[in-house]
């Protein structure tokens, strides 16, 4: 008998249905992208969730800033003032802030924490387990590596589905090491 589809399946035909999208890509929890478009299924899903369309995910204090111009509408009244082809600086002060206070990125694996996380996510795809040892790596380079605050009890609400996710996080920062 054939395995009924995960959530994150259930959300990609989802959004591929409502969006008339043909690629969609797992993010992070709740959060997909399909080419420069972001979408979200944080927040109770049912049978009759729909997925919103979100702005992309902020790089940095900058971007959380221009976020609340914009909804604010300072924005608007700034372009008013600002006389026709002169530059008010917003987007090199955007980009500073970012530089600054970035949101979410990820540390290098050095070497010695490369092989490992190779040979650990080798080992979980060959024998399709994830033992104790296993999950205590990905918490840890789930902490090192993305920033992410994961509790130290094993993580007892982790589902499979969510380990795989895990290990697809970490396996995208690995494919970038050189």
């Amino acid at each position: 008998m054939p395995k009924p589809p995960t959530n994150d399946q259930k959300n990609i035909d989802s959004i591929k249905e409502t969006f008339k999208v043909s690629e969609v890509e797992i993010i992070s929890d709740g959060i997909y992208k399909s080419g420069q478009q972001y979408y979200s299924t944080v927040g109770g899903l049912n049978s009759n969730y729909k997925p919103k369309e979100i702005d992309k995910p902020s790089e940095g204090l900058g971007d959380d800033v221009e976020k609340v111009l914009k909804a604010t509408g300072i924005s608007k009244i700034v372009e008013l003032f600002t006389p026709d082809g002169k530059d008010c600086g917003c987007d090199e002060r955007k980009q500073k802030l970012n530089k600054l206070y970035p949101r979410n990125k990820p540390n290098c694996f050095d070497k010695n924490s490369y092989e490992d996380w190779t040979a650990t996510s080798k080992e979980i795809k060959e024998s399709n387990q994830i033992t104790k040892e296993n999950q205590t790596k990905i918490i840890m380079y789930l902490r090192s590596i993305l920033n992410m605050s994961v509790s130290g009890d094993g993580c007892k609400q982790c589902n499979v589905s969510l380990w795989k996710k895990y290990i697809t996080m970490l396996d995208k920062v690995a494919d970038t090491y050189q």
